[in-house]
Parts: structure tokens; sequence; C-alpha cells
């Protein structure tokens, strides 16, 4: 069973994914017509659902009749009588690979005037690895995303230039950048730091 576990940003600020719930209704649907849908990015999440009979006179056509999709999947098919009520369903644990958008809908065709609603909710599982390592922050980059260097590999960084007649800022050295001067530390160019730099920066050893 997957471990929850807090997820660090680069600079190690701590993120916790959004769930995302939504809940609807639909008078005598028809096959494929969704009840309630939310939009999920990629990831594995944990979804629950609950489906319902709310008004009209339920026959044999509304037995069964939910099923929770992802894009077009049948991921789980309902288990609900032909009745009037609300009905908690077996939670259904997904991985995607892209944006997709999950849904509650309806089977087949409902039996006219029947009322069906439903409710999904995603929650996001965050897997732990026992033999994975927390690298250290790396600031090879301007917004950090180099944090994954490995041995002898190494990063390009772009140039950085100043408006012209910019106002004097600190640079990271401690030095001001004089009013007025347009580039400072290198100038629109590229650097490529050699592997015992990045072995250096990122502590990973040569």
């Amino acid at each position: 069973m997957a471990e929850a576990a807090t997820a660090l940003d680069y600079r190690g600020n701590v993120t916790i994914p959004a769930e995302a719930s939504n809940e609807g209704s639909a008078s005598a649907p028809a096959a494929g017509t969704a009840i309630a849908s939310i939009s999920l990015a990629p990831g594995t999440y944990t979804l629950g659902w609950t489906v319902g009979l709310d008004s009209g006179s339920p026959a044999s056509a509304d037995t069964n009749n939910f099923g929770l999709y992802a894009g077009a999947t049948l991921e789980g098919q309902s288990v609900n009588p032909a009745a009037l009520g609300s009905w908690a369903q077996q939670a259904v644990e997904i991985t995607l690979t892209a944006t997709t958008t999950v849904a509650v809908k309806a089977v087949g065709s409902a039996t006219a005037a029947v009322v069906y609603a439903a409710d999904v909710t995603a929650t996001p599982v965050l897997e732990t690895d026992e033999d994975a390592q927390l690298q250290p922050y790396n600031p090879l980059t301007a917004d950090g995303t180099s944090v994954t260097l490995g041995s002898g590999q190494s990063v390009t960084l772009n140039g950085f230039d100043a408006a012209s007649a910019q106002a004097e800022c600190q640079l990271g050295r401690g030095g001001n950048l004089p009013s007025g001067s347009t580039d400072y530390g290198f100038v629109d160019t590229t650097y490529t730091l050699t592997s015992a730099q990045v072995a250096a920066g990122s502590l990973m050893g040569a």
C-alpha cells in the first residue's frame, strides 16, 4: 500500500495537492450523460463517489446504472437498487498520465422522469520510495529547477540582462548594479558548467 507523504517544491516549501470534487443531477439522463465531473491533472488519485435516485418512479433500467469514467474508460459501475435513495460506492484508485475528465455517467438510458444524482471526489495519492534520497537544493539556474544533476552532467545558463536605465539593484555577491547598466554577470551568452563544478555544486561527487 502506498504511504502518504508531504511533497516539497524545489525550494523546500511544503506543497499539498488540492482535492477536487463536484456533484450534480440530471433528469432521465440518456446513456453516456455526465451527472457530475471533474478535470484532473496527471497523477494518482483515489476516487470516491456516491450515486442517488432522487425522484420519480425508478424501474429495472435504473438498477446499477451509474458508471465512473476516466475519459472514455469505465473504471467502475454502481451497485444500487431501483429505488429512491443514495448509495456510496467502492472507491477506485487510478493513475492518469494526462489531464483527464473523470465523470459519473448514466450507463444506459434512465427511466422517464427519474432524477439521477451523483458526487465524485478525487484525493491525490502521494507515494514514497524507501530507496529514494532527498537531494539538496541546487541553485544552478535562476529559478532553481536543476535539482537532479548526475555525475558528469552539465547545465547551460542563459545570460541575464538588466533593462536600460534600470535603478540600482543588489547583486548576489554584494555589489550594486550601476544605474543605466544594460548587463551584468554574463552578457547575451551561455555558460556551461564543467562536470567538476556540477559535482561540487550538487554535492553528489565527481
